[in-house]
């Protein structure tokens, strides 16, 4: 009797871990139902190796969990990234978040870069207390502090002819240019204005995961087909 009563329990087991799976699948299709996929690739002629992609594609991941877009899919091919994007998702926001592929740069009126990206320690996006506006709100390193305080007493000072203009370059796009009085010795840097909310947690998230160690290319953005949406 016992035994009979095993099998029956085992057998309702395993219809509902297949019924499982069955939603499971159902649900991912109607996630990627009218989604995009997007090819990226090196520019013509250059070669990638293995371990600068896995270091592309990790860097790429951790932009993407910073923001919950973890249903976005990255699958390495060769010589290049698919990256799959679900209907939930706005693709341009997607495409903004991977296209985006240098390191932030804080530069003088001279072009010279006195703050990167290495010295950030976090970045969050939020509200200006003062203005109100779409803020991302950065975190220096102790080494990043003490550099951010200097640049901003030179600067502040018009020191060696530069104007009083601190550059934030997010690799070649000035994100801001803001005018510096003063020195700012404690605490960290405020990007403000930002567009819109979204765009402030997109640029954090670019901030905290650092810079792409290689150049890649987007070479197309297609619709999915839902009904052939497995890797073609």
């Amino acid at each position: 009797m016992c035994k009979r009563k095993s099998i029956a329990i085992f057998s309702v087991l395993i219809i509902f871990i297949v019924l499982l799976g069955m939603v499971g699948c159902a649900s991912n299709e109607e996630d990627f139902e009218g989604g995009y996929y997007a090819i990226l690739a090196p520019k013509d002629g250059e070669t990638v190796s293995p371990e600068e992609m896995d270091a592309v594609t990790e860097t790429l991941r951790s932009r993407l969990n910073n923001l919950g877009w973890s249903k976005v899919r990255i699958i390495k091919s060769d010589n290049g990234l698919r990256v799959e994007i679900p209907a939930i998702y706005d693709p341009n926001g997607v495409i903004n978040l991977i296209d985006n592929q240098g390191e932030l740069q804080f530069r003088d009126s001279k072009g010279n870069v006195r703050v990167r990206g290495e010295h950030i320690k976090d970045a969050t996006a939020g509200i200006n207390p003062q203005t109100g506006d779409n803020a991302v709100f950065i975190e220096f390193t102790p080494e990043g502090e003490k550099l951010f305080a200097d640049a901003t007493k030179a600067i502040a000072a018009k020191e060696d002819g530069v104007e009083n203009k601190f550059s934030i370059y997010l690799g070649d796009r000035l994100i801001f240019s803001p005018t510096v009085e003063s020195e700012i010795k404690r605490g960290g840097a405020i990007i403000s204005p930002i567009e819109d909310a979204e765009t402030a947690r997109v640029i954090a998230s670019i901030i905290k995961s650092g810079s792409l160690k290689i150049a890649l290319n987007i070479r197309e953005l297609k619709q999915i087909d839902s009904k052939h949406n497995n890797n073609g």
